[in-house]
């Protein structure tokens, strides 16, 4: 039952957020599950009447009006219906473009410890599985439809009740038909099956979200697997390595022998269940309405027009009854599936405040102060008691071995993460201090795994729809993106990649690592850090980014990352990482004389440089 209470909970926080994001929804929902409940009422209530002026032999105009006013009143419902769909369906886009904004902006403000932590990645997982399987929120949207719809039956049907009533005829001899017991009888009956339905949906809810959870999880790595073969990032690999077939029978395999196909066979006749169940006993109710209404009609209690109107509303009061308790019982399911997207929500933003968003006067000097760190969902640290200094105005090189600290030690100072143990200084106050978005001015970085976006090539480089040509050209030049430059006038309006126009360009990856230094000397910051700026060019290339870096850097502070010892050499400090610790420290003609790591280092790429 806890169970069945959370997702309850969890089902009317899903329809707060739809309220909160679009209210007339809501009034559209209503409006359109009023139209549908009253639709089948009006036929109802025109037979009874036709039916009973025609018993009655009154004249042939007030039956041609009856009818009129059936038809009549048919096409304006329907019009109407017709009206309210279409801007039920426009709400309904609002709000999944709404929602979509508000879940991805809210991941967008996470940390990145949050967004690379194993429980974001669950999560994030779990929706994708959700959505592919059941369709998100709009479920709820569909099933809070369903439950107005069938309310609104149940009202105008107990109406017609009174209706049904104050038409009873007199009677000369009662009997038992005659008198209420029989109506009690039904509602007995009917509160008995409602009950006995609720009961069985319960248990059934608690056994399919069990399932559904155990299927999401299940599911997982097939999913994955799709999203590898539709991704056409991964088109070249596939087809240079005949993959295809490798990858298809891969997933065939997960998803035929996983438990999640096994699972999902089990929560089908799970499913069946209760249907089953209640389409008994509405078919018992069924036969009651029969017998009470023919008897109450032989007894001369109600007129023939009079046991069109009570069938049918019973009819309609009876199936509204078993519709709602499926419908409740598969919003309370819907609530138990769509938990990953509350969990998502629920989790904190990055906190971007802090005591201080003034930074005091460059030129900056940085200190690491015996900083441990370890990632989440890690038990190995990463960094142990790093302590050195980067000085204001001078290159300074991060080496090591892949896997020794260097490119964390660079998270930490972006502040991407926070260190467990150890403060970072930047001139003497703690950066924890500072308003995140301040402090991040003063950094320009190129990562190792940087990004570009799929927009215009000057966007890319200003950071904004609104930059400045000339130092985006200038930043091109400096990348030695030269080439590029004499391509013609609208150069810059040139979208990178297709997602979005499909003229778009893919570069090389030595090209995008040029337009994401050239976006670094765009942003101008006093400290200036390359992680593996490099990687993808070719010794010359490199040779030439750092001569140009050089210059440009000119009275920055600069922090150099990289795999290719040459770009030390003309270092003033070289800060020596080894299994999370700091081991060496010193200029290049120092550290190469000196046994240890760097040596090591040096002596293995030697061959490769001519210094």
């Amino acid at each position: 039952m806890g169970r069945v209470k959370q997702s309850f909970k969890n089902t009317i926080k899903i329809v707060s957020i739809v309220y909160r994001i679009t209210p007339e929804l809501f009034f559209l929902l209503f409006f359109k599950a009023l139209l549908c409940a009253m639709l089948p009422f009006v036929n109802i209530v025109f037979s009874q009447l036709i039916i009973d002026a025609f018993l009655q032999g009154v004249d042939s105009k007030t039956l041609v009006v009856y009818a009129v006013s059936a038809v009549a009143l048919n096409v304006v419902l329907m019009l109407m219906m017709s009206w309210v769909a279409k801007r039920n369906d426009m709400a309904s886009a609002k709000f999944e473009i709404q929602f979509q904004k508000t879940l991805h902006f809210h991941q967008m403000n996470f940390s990145l410890g949050q967004i690379e932590s194993n429980k974001i990645k669950e999560l994030q997982r779990s929706i994708e599985t959700t959505k592919m399987r059941n369709g998100g929120f709009e479920t709820v949207i569909r099933d809070v439809e369903i439950v107005i719809t069938n309310i609104l039956n149940l009202i105008l049907a107990s109406a017609a009740f009174i209706r049904i009533f104050s038409l009873s005829e007199a009677v000369d001899e009662a009997s038992f038909w005659t008198k209420p017991w029989p109506l009690l009888l039904f509602l007995f009956i009917t509160i008995l099956s409602i009950v006995i339905s609720s009961k069985w949906q319960l248990k059934q809810n608690e056994k399919v979200a069990q399932l559904n959870q155990q299927v999401n999880q299940a599911n997982g790595g097939a999913i994955q697997y799709m999203e590898m073969i539709s991704d056409y990032h991964f088109g070249k690999d596939i087809r240079i390595y005949q993959l295809r077939d490798f990858l298809c029978n891969q997933f065939n395999a997960l998803w035929g022998s996983s438990i999640g196909h096994k699972l999902s066979k089990k929560m089908s006749y799970e499913k069946a269940k209760v249907p089953c169940l209640t389409a008994i006993f509405d078919g018992g109710l069924t036969i009651l309405i029969y017998i009470l209404v023919i008897m109450k009609a032989l007894a001369g209690e109600i007129t023939p027009g009079v046991v069109v109107l009570y069938v049918g509303s019973i009819q309609i009061f009876t199936k509204s009854i078993m519709i709602l308790v499926g419908s409740v019982g598969d919003m309370i399911g819907h609530g138990e599936l769509l938990e990953p997207y509350l969990a998502l929500l629920k989790l904190p933003e990055e906190q971007v405040e802090g005591k201080r968003d003034v930074l005091p006067e460059g030129p900056y000097t940085i200190a690491f102060e015996k900083v441990s760190f370890k990632y989440p969902d890690a038990e190995e640290w990463v960094l142990r008691e790093a302590s050195f200094t980067i000085s204001p105005g001078k290159r300074t090189a991060f080496v090591g071995e892949n896997g020794s600290g260097k490119s964390t030690a660079v998270k930490l100072l972006c502040r991407f993460y926070e260190p467990q143990e150890g403060r970072i200084m930047l001139n003497g106050i703690d950066i924890s201090l500072f308003d995140i978005k301040t402090y991040r001015k003063v950094l320009g970085v190129v990562f190792q795994d940087f990004s570009l976006f799929a927009y215009k090539l000057g966007e890319n480089i200003g950071i904004s729809e609104q930059y400045s040509k000339e130092k985006v050209l200038e930043a091109m030049d400096s990348a030695g993106l030269s080439k590029w430059i004499n391509q013609g006038k609208n150069l810059l309006d040139m979208f990178l990649y297709k997602d979005y126009d499909g003229k778009g360009v893919e570069v090389s990856g030595g090209e995008a690592q040029k337009i994401a230094i050239a976006r670094t000397i765009y942003k101008n910051a006093p400290i200036v850090i390359l992680d593996e700026p490099t990687a993808a060019l070719d010794p010359r290339a490199e040779a030439e980014i750092y001569e140009r870096f050089d210059a440009i850097v000119a009275e920055k502070t600069a922090v150099y990352i990289s795999h290719r010892l040459s770009s030390c050499y003309f270092c003033h400090n070289i800060i020596v990482f080894d299994h999370g610790e700091i081991v060496q420290v010193g200029d290049h003609k120092a550290l190469v004389e000196a046994v240890g790591q760097y040596k090591k280092l040096w002596d293995a790429q030697a061959q490769f440089y001519k210094v």
